[in-house]
């Protein structure tokens, strides 16, 4: 609303301008040629004159359903339109004019049968010629870097799209597939483990494969879908694996690119807890914080590699989608812990 009265305050500025501007104009041309008189009198006449033809002119567009401020080509037709409309417009005003200087100055300073008359409707037959034409130079030239900007941006969000798709293409059998491990370990070691890892995962897919194609889930959904995989990571390492899941369920709604939390979880169980033979602690948090939110998963495993703590397709496709959706708007940081171990915290801006 404030935008709109501002736009509104400034387009009048700009058009009282304008109408000073043209009848300043005027008034110096009049008083050269001497035809009027004083210049402070030639002025006021020249005000009313042009102000009125300004009036005129934004009058006869609104009923002519002529928008000047539509973003549009402006054609032919429309550029003849516009000259008419300014023409008459201003003709409507010269008359007006003639009116209110008689009421006000008991003179008509342009009689209709006079040569000023005819001076000043052919000098507005110029005046809306190239007016318009210069207006609609102007627009076209605006409109069609408008079009190529839309255009490249469409494009832009389609490849986006296209990538993001492809990112979660991939984090699918990804995910599948390390499932599938963890139930071949349990049927050699625990069989009877395997009927509540299968339900869990058909949960995790029925999920997962309902979010395809889209690019946003909720955190209460990802949430959910971490808890599902802890506890089959849990039936395969039983008490080698213990974890903390503490978060602000005011936060459920919130928008998340689909398993963005999972494949960090993931990552510190097989490359954390996994490899360590007493296993450890993940702690998984999420909280809001300066209006934004922040997730933060922990492990003392075994630590990140030296040589690249980036290691592994999870944490390639987290940190690509974070840039591809969000740009400098998010944040991921990966630390080692002071006792050991790997700290992964993500800043996400909160949907408002």
């Amino acid at each position: 609303m404030k935008q709109k009265t501002a736009r509104l305050c400034l387009e009048f500025i700009r058009a009282v301008l304008l109408c000073q501007g043209i009848g300043l104009a005027i008034a110096l041309i009049l008083n050269l040629y001497g035809s009027v008189g004083p210049f402070g009198i030639t002025l006021a006449v020249s005000l009313i004159y042009s102000n009125l033809s300004w009036s005129s002119v934004r009058l006869i567009a609104f009923f002519t359903r002529l928008n000047w401020g539509e973003n549009r080509h402006w054609d032919g037709p429309f550029i003849a339109k516009s000259i008419a409309v300014f023409f008459f417009g201003c003709i409507a005003g010269l008359e007006l004019g003639n009116l209110a200087t008689r009421a006000l100055f008991k003179h008509i300073f342009f009689p209709f049968f006079s040569l000023w008359h005819l001076y000043i409707i052919l000098m507005n037959v110029g005046v809306a010629v190239v007016v318009v034409l210069i207006v609609a130079l102007f627009k076209n030239l605006k409109f069609r870097l408008e079009s190529r900007n839309r255009e490249y941006m469409e494009l832009e969000n389609l490849q986006i799209r296209t990538r993001l798709a492809a990112l979660q293409a991939k984090l699918n059998p990804h995910f599948l597939f390390n499932t599938l491990n963890v139930i071949l370990d349990l049927a050699n070691q625990a069989p009877e483990k395997i009927e509540p890892v299968v339900l869990n995962l058909s949960d995790i897919y029925r999920t997962v494969l309902g979010q395809a194609g889209n690019e946003k889930s909720t955190l209460g959904a990802e949430m959910e879908l971490v808890r599902k995989y802890l506890e089959i990571e849990k039936m395969r390492l039983e008490d080698r694996l213990r974890y903390t899941i503490d978060w602000d369920e005011r936060l459920a709604a919130q928008p998340l690119p689909p398993l963005l939390i999972e494949p960090l979880v993931e990552n510190a169980v097989i490359h954390g807890i996994s490899p360590k033979a007493a296993g450890g602690v993940i702690s998984l948090r999420v909280r809001e914080a300066e209006g934004r939110m922040r997730i933060e998963i922990s492990d003392n495993g075994a630590g990140m590699s030296p040589a690249n703590p980036d290691k592994g397709f999870g944490l390639h496709s987290v940190r690509e989608r974070l840039q591809l959706l969000y740009g400098p708007g998010a944040s991921m940081a990966i630390a080692e812990e002071a006792g050991g171990g790997t700290r992964v915290c993500l800043e996400i801006p909160l949907a408002t």
